[in-house]
């Protein structure tokens, strides 16, 4: 059985996004700007962000997910993400019966202005994955990449995007996805 990064990364990268002063709604501020108060600028920055998204390849269906979008901008994180079902615009099954048969699918998550450490604590995570045998660190198009044994890929491109491409597609099927990106755009995206 192939081993994968634990499930912890996605929570850890999204604390470790959390802008510095950012405090619980009701909580006292003391100074720093409430969870809601950031939304609307938050959420604009996510959308924008989610026009990088690359579109559905030929036989996949792009469905982009706002509700993760919402909840991460209710926080003042800028994120966008997208699933790519291999099934055709036509399928009449919804996407639980397609998760359900195992359709290949293919999930693209991007979030934005990382803490300064942030690289710090992803190098750490990379390492970690390459002496426990979970991946390896790869060059692809100027950045560096942690893939998996299955083919996931994570990057910091220009040190302020996290690029994470995971899913049950096979390992060519990601790269594709990859290829898809524009990376000198998500490394040109600034507020």
């Amino acid at each position: 059985m192939m081993k994968s990064l634990p499930a912890s990364l996605s929570l850890a990268l999204f604390l470790a996004a959390l802008p510095p002063g950012t405090v619980a709604a009701g909580q006292e501020t003391g100074g720093a700007k409430p969870l809601m108060a950031m939304d609307e600028e938050a959420r604009a920055r996510s959308e924008r962000l989610g026009g990088l998204l690359p579109p559905a390849l030929d036989g996949w269906t792009r469905t982009v997910d706002s509700a993760s979008l919402a909840t991460a901008a209710m926080f003042g994180i800028v994120s966008a993400s997208a699933t790519y079902w291999a099934t055709s615009p036509d399928d009449p099954r919804d996407e639980l019966t397609r998760l359900m048969e195992r359709v290949p699918l293919v999930s693209i998550t991007l979030w934005a202005d990382p803490k300064p450490d942030m690289r710090d604590r992803l190098e750490m995570q990379w390492r970690a994955a390459e002496e426990s045998g979970l991946g390896w660190v790869e060059e692809i198009e100027g950045e560096q990449f942690v893939v998996t044994p299955l083919g996931d890929l994570q990057a910091l491109v220009a040190d302020y995007v996290v690029l994470t491409i995971a899913g049950s597609a096979s390992a060519e099927q990601k790269r594709a996805y990859l290829e898809a990106t524009d990376i000198a755009a998500l490394g040109g995206f600034r507020p």
